[in-house]
């Protein structure tokens, strides 16, 4: 008689069940309850805190806010030419074929202290001549000088707490830079006359030689 084996049913067969990828929001909250509970009950100890930081910070930012001096900039743009001359502005494009340098050059002398001096000097803001070189720096740290990238053209511009006086800033130091460009040709010339007549005293003095 053969011997009898006991064989086990077959067991079922495992079904996946894919994890779920995401946790909705009452998921999150039953699982987290205790986490949240904790920070909530940190938070309300500590409220008065909080609140003392946060009306601190309101307060000095509203100081702040009334009690800062407002800042005016009034701004203009000059045209200048290669052979030093002051062209008024147009609103065209121009092509620069100066010498870049040159426009550095002249955007230092807007802001030189020299130039400031005679600002002062026409506006009256020094009392005194002691406090004029004083005045023209303060003048002339205010003022800002960028050259227009491809054109000629260099815009000026004065930084004030009063709006009136900053416009009628950047028109007087227009005003004497043109002054001062006319002042530097005229002193060229100037000595160009001089070397020029020179050079003829020169040649009629060889002249007269050549004759005798």
């Amino acid at each position: 008689m053969s011997d009898l084996v006991r064989r086990d049913p077959p067991s079922a067969p495992a079904v996946y069940e894919p994890r779920p990828e995401n946790i909705w929001i009452d998921q999150y909250l039953d699982q987290n309850q205790g986490e949240l509970t904790r920070y909530a009950q940190i938070i309300w100890k500590r409220r008065w805190l909080f609140v003392s930081v946060a009306a601190a910070v309101l307060l000095g930012t509203g100081i702040w806010t009334f009690t800062i001096t407002p800042m005016y900039t009034s701004s203009l743009k000059l045209q200048l030419d290669p052979q030093q001359s002051v062209l008024p502005y147009r609103e065209v494009a121009v092509a620069a074929t100066a010498d870049p340098r040159y426009l550095l050059t002249q955007a230092q002398v807007l802001k030189s202290e020299a130039l400031a001096q005679r600002i002062v000097t026409r506006l009256n803001l020094a009392s005194d001549s002691s406090t004029v070189t004083a005045a023209a720096r303060g003048f002339a740290g205010r003022v800002a000088v960028a050259p227009i990238e491809g054109t000629q053209v260099l815009n000026v511009s004065y930084t004030s707490e009063d709006p009136m006086f900053a416009a009628q800033a950047v028109n007087t130091l227009a005003d004497e830079y043109v002054n001062y460009s006319v002042e530097v040709r005229q002193v060229e010339a100037a000595k160009a006359r001089d070397f020029l007549e020179e050079e003829l005293l020169k040649l009629r003095k060889k002249l007269e030689q050549s004759e005798e």
